[in-house]
């Protein structure tokens, strides 16, 4: 099976290039996005959430091959592999400080990580379906998570 990519574009946008539509609309990408910077490549199959630290040094991506990878920005190289999830991870998101990432996976889990050691920290249960999207409060002492079973669930 081919390896999967994630492109990386250098873009900037400011409110002039990037007008927002009323209502929920797709992610428009201006024609000044052009230039190719690097391809990350490692996932075995689709690649289904991309987030930059914030900082912008670092990347996590979450895939249909179960895994979440912490990537360098400016080497391109794969710094650590993040395996555990039992189903295809839908979505994650960084700590503020960049040393832990949440994770939501189709296995109804969500995981918190440590990115020093790549050793799942906790794992939270209580969905009763798929969970699609993840979020953690700047100070990183709550996660919010939302499912197919229609909830929102609050981990504090």
């Amino acid at each position: 099976m081919p390896g999967f990519v994630l492109t990386v574009l250098a873009c900037w946008l400011s409110p002039a290039n990037d007008p927002q539509p009323p209502g929920p609309s797709p992610v428009v990408v201006p024609a000044a996005v052009s230039s190719l910077v690097r391809q990350l490549e490692g996932h075995r199959d689709r690649v289904l959430s991309v987030v930059f630290s914030p900082s912008g040094r670092y990347a996590l991506s979450a895939g249909q091959d179960r895994t979440i990878r912490l990537w360098s920005v400016a080497s391109g190289q794969e710094i650590c592999r993040l395996t555990g999830h039992t189903s295809l991870v839908r979505s994650v998101v960084f700590s503020a400080d960049e040393s832990q990432a949440l994770s939501g996976s189709y296995d109804r889990t969500l995981r918190l990580w440590d990115l020093g050691t790549g050793r799942t920290m906790r794992v939270f249960q209580g969905h009763t379906a798929d969970v699609n999207t993840v979020a953690l409060s700047p100070d990183g002492t709550n996660a919010v998570s939302g499912s197919d079973d229609n909830t929102i669930r609050a981990k504090f």
